[in-house]
């Protein structure tokens, strides 16, 4: 005889359609969403990891002013270049007018020649300038560059300067100058993910916690891009909405055009004059560190003074004019690099009408300049030493 069973039970064994359907949609509800759990999931990681290939001009500009990352945006590539960097040129606008072409910094004719030159063989020449460098600039920049691997890391440093990246008054405080503000920022960047040292050390929670910062900054860097890439939008639908009138930009143009050789001049007067003998002091130590940290990584240094007119060399102080290198030259000497003084030695064939200003070379001066350059550099034991290395 069958058991007998309640209401409430059958109801259990056997229940109304109502509550099947309302089962069957709590099991298909649960299923999508896992799935869509799963695949919002996927998509975040995926524009996560996208994000680490935006450009660094772009995430830049969300921290620093637009001037120094256009200052700088040179310097940041070449560190950043998987290749191994060569003959890594230092300096500032002197060189990068050297090597510009059509107003672009473009490195291919300058490569050809020294390739030419060269017969063929050695490294490739990087770049690693910016505008305004001092040499307290180009130590920074060396020691990022001594920072990476081995096969990454220069072969050869072609540092160039003139007299303004040591006694120049209107440099900021060397901390608070676009090439170290750029650094700072990308040291930001060094830590996504824990190296596996420190993970099985003491300082493994440090470690950990320094990589979930990095990311943190690099999470803020891309939402302040995409805000400030929305307002842009805004502004410029809201722009085109009002129809507002564009301004004349005859006025505009004044503020654009080249600096004539007269104001050219008035402004290196007031970077060079007064003598500030303590602000020379710490560039020279700048350029001692620089050379000292090559020695000890085994990178040879090669020093080039860059020519300028005579009409700028005049407003350099009397007291400065005939001995400033002075020190340069003994410290390459102490240290193994190798100088080319190409201002005073004048064995390029430049006159004034090689250069656009008092300092900067026109595309006939830069072509004579770099023939010299080059000529020198690859006779040097240095840059044979440069070649030598795999």
């Amino acid at each position: 005889m069958p058991l007998a069973v309640s209401a409430e039970n059958q109801e259990i064994i056997d229940p109304p359609p109502r509550r099947r359907w309302a089962a069957k949609a709590a099991s298909l509800s649960r299923a999508f969403l896992t799935s869509s759990t799963l695949l919002i999931l996927a998509v975040g990681i995926v524009a996560y990891l996208s994000s680490f290939y935006l450009p660094w001009r772009a995430l830049a500009s969300t921290e620093m002013p637009d001037w120094i990352v256009d200052y700088t945006e040179i310097v940041a590539n070449t560190l950043n270049s998987p290749e191994n960097l060569g003959i890594a040129t230092l300096g500032s606008s002197l060189i990068l007018a050297v090597m510009e072409d059509d107003g672009k910094h473009s490195f291919v004719a300058c490569r050809k020649r020294l390739s030419q030159i060269a017969g063929g063989n050695g490294p490739q020449l990087s770049i690693a300038a910016s505008p305004g460098n001092a040499m307290s600039d180009c130590e920074k920049i060396t020691e990022s560059m001594l920072a990476r691997p081995t096969d990454k890391k220069p072969k050869l440093i072609l540092a160039t300067y003139s007299y303004r990246d040591f006694c120049d008054n209107l440099y900021p405080d060397p901390a608070e100058s676009p090439v170290a503000k750029a650094l700072d920022y990308g040291k930001g960047y060094r830590s996504f993910l824990p190296r596996w040292q420190n993970m099985l050390s003491t300082n493994a929670r440090e470690e950990l916690l320094t990589c979930l910062q990095t990311h943190e900054r690099h999470i803020k860097r891309v939402a302040a891009l995409f805000r400030k890439e929305l307002t842009k939008i805004a502004e410029t639908c809201r722009s085109k909405s009002h129809q507002v009138a564009e301004k004349s930009p005859a006025a505009l143009g004044k503020s654009n055009e080249k600096l004539t050789r007269e104001r050219d001049l008035a402004v290196y007067k007031t970077r060079y004059q007064p003598l500030n003998l303590e602000r020379f002091r710490l560039q020279i130590e700048s350029l001692e560190r620089l050379l000292r940290s090559a020695r000890q990584r085994g990178v040879p240094v090669l020093l080039v003074n860059m020519p300028v007119t005579d009409e700028n060399l005049k407003l350099i102080p009397p007291a400065m004019r005939s001995n400033w290198q002075k020190p340069i030259k003994e410290l390459a000497a102490n240290y193994g690099a190798a100088l080319k003084d190409f201002d005073t030695e004048n064995d390029t064939g430049l006159t004034d009408a090689d250069f656009t200003d008092s300092v900067h070379l026109n595309r006939q001066g830069a072509a004579k300049f770099l023939d010299a350059l080059f000529s020198w550099m690859v006779n040097t034991n240095q840059y044979k030493s440069a070649c030598k290395q795999k």
